[in-house]
This record gives structure tokens, C-alpha cells and sequence, in this order.
């Protein structure tokens, strides 16, 4: 039965009703309320809650219903072999064309002139000393002669 309630005395609990449909037919003793009517607006969506705790691990038996997974994949993946030995060298190939010539460098230091010169100055300076000694010599046989002659 849908009915719209036009009173109720809640001392009493009598309740008047206006009755709009019936389904059925009999006698109740005993009936549940509901409120009835059009719905309203969805209201606006509630803040997310926290998050719920870490359940418990499950059984050994449920892990190793998960081990032919881990095969799968590690199936799926290329499994490669150990690195074999390096192979030998190859023959050695032809030389190659011979290339330009590069630049000329600078000169190197007159070190050798330099060694000319002053051997040349040790020459000359030999030359004189032996030149002063001769001298010498004459200055001293001069000055015996006059003694050698008077003897």
C-alpha cells in the first residue's frame, strides 16, 4: 500500500493515512513504515577516507600458486650463453700511400758559429802570447849581450 499521512498523534501512535495505491489484499496485525517520495539531488561526493591497513600474507600454498607467473617471465625474457673467447687478430692489411711532406721547422741557434769564433779568438790569442814570449826572449838576450861581449 503507498499512502500519504495526514496525521499522527505521537502519544498515542494512531496514524491517519490517505491511501493512493494497493497491491495485494488480507488482513495485517503488524506493518513496517518507510518514507516514500521522489528523490532529491545527488548530493556532492564525500572526502576519500584513509587508507585501509595492509592485510594479512597469505597462505604458503597461495605463493606457490604465484611461482608459475615468475616462470612465465622470466621464460619470456632472452636468456643468453657466457661470452665466448676473443677470436685472433686478422692479418695485418697493406700500408698506406706515404704522406705529405710537412713544414719546414725554424733554424736552430748559431751554436756552432759561436764555437768558430771563439776558437778563432783562442788562436789569436795563442798567437800573441807566443808573440810576447818571442818578444821577451829578444828583450833578454839584449840585455845579456852586453855582458857576453865584454867577456
Amino acid at each position: 500500500m503507498i499512502a500519504t499521512i495526514t496525521s499522527y498523534n505521537p502519544a498515542t501512535g494512531q496514524m491517519v493515512v490517505n491511501v493512493t495505491s494497493i497491491t495485494g489484499s488480507g488482513t495485517y496485525g503488524s506493518w513496517s513504515i518507510n518514507m516514500n517520495g521522489a528523490p532529491g539531488p545527488q548530493g556532492i561526493a564525500g572526502a576519500t577516507g584513509p587508507q585501509g591497513p595492509t592485510g594479512a600474507m597469505g597462505t604458503t600454498e597461495q605463493r606457490v600458486l604465484q611461482v608459475p607467473q615468475v616462470l612465465t617471465d622470466l621464460q619470456a625474457q632472452q636468456v643468453y650463453g657466457a661470452i665466448g673467447a676473443t677470436g685472433a687478430n686478422g692479418t695485418t692489411g697493406p700500408a698506406g700511400a706515404t704522406g705529405a711532406n710537412g713544414t719546414t721547422g725554424a733554424n736552430g741557434s748559431t751554436g756552432q758559429q759561436v764555437l768558430r769564433v771563439l776558437l778563432g779568438q783562442q788562436e789569436q790569442m795563442e798567437r800573441q802570447v807566443r808573440q810576447v814570449q818571442q818578444e821577451q826572449m829578444v828583450q833578454q838576450a839584449l840585455q845579456a849581450l852586453p855582458a857576453l861581449m865584454a867577456h
